[in-house]
């Protein structure tokens, strides 16, 4: 009886073994679609307005970044993620920072510190403390016509919307790159001027700014 008992019990763990290790191999292949991390981050993207690139990669690496103009039927923000793209399939795809951007540094004509643009990352790539790299977001006029991260070309995506009763127009640019932490920025204009992006510090605090190339 004892040993029957040994096997029932021995029979009940390896059954529940094989059932969990089959829902974790399945769970593993099931889809994950943008809208599921979407809704956990509060985001409800107004029609027309999204955008997204998956190409993105930092050592074989698969990552994505998303924007959108977020509503909740009266006030919009243009909201900037970037996610990471899992699975064995690569079909999950989780959003792991969000920035809601202020109004005010969309419809910009001028290269100034209105703009959002940084020397520093929009998100870090670690493999615990070792620093993989780095994923530059940022947002330039629409005549900008290149923008080089220390000296890695950024991709760049014009956007034009409406956003709380303004029309709002301007470049989108991007970047994912295996370099350090901090970066220096080249931006072109259509009429060929050169504006260059560099931390300074003031207050303690080091904020970025902006100077033409002479």
């Amino acid at each position: 009886m004892k040993k029957q008992k040994i096997k029932r019990i021995g029979f009940i763990v390896i059954s529940l073994a094989i059932i969990i290790t089959a829902f974790i191999c399945v769970d593993s292949l099931l889809p994950e679609p943008i809208e599921k991390s979407l809704e956990f981050w509060g985001i409800n993207p107004k029609d027309n307005s999204e955008y997204m690139d998956e190409e993105l990669y930092i050592h074989d690496k698969q990552f994505f970044v998303y924007t959108a103009v977020d509503t909740d039927g009266e006030n919009d923000v243009y909201t900037i993620t970037t996610g990471d793209i899992k699975g064995p399939k690569l079909n999950k795809y989780e959003i792991v920072s969000n920035s809601e951007i202020e109004d005010i540094k969309l419809n910009v004509s001028e290269y100034s510190e209105n703009l959002y643009i940084s020397n520093y990352p929009e998100r870090e790539i670690k493999k615990g403390s070792k620093y993989l790299g780095s994923i530059y977001v940022g947002i330039v006029p629409a005549t900008c016509s290149s923008v080089f991260i220390n000296g890695h070309e950024a991709k760049i995506v014009y956007q034009s919307f409406n956003l709380n009763g303004t029309d709002v127009a301007f470049n989108l640019y991007y970047c994912a790159i295996e370099d350090v932490y901090d970066a220096n920025l080249l931006l072109t204009d259509n009429d060929g001027t050169k504006y260059s992006v560099k931390p300074v510090e003031k207050d303690g605090l080091f904020y970025s700014s902006i100077e033409i190339v002479e």
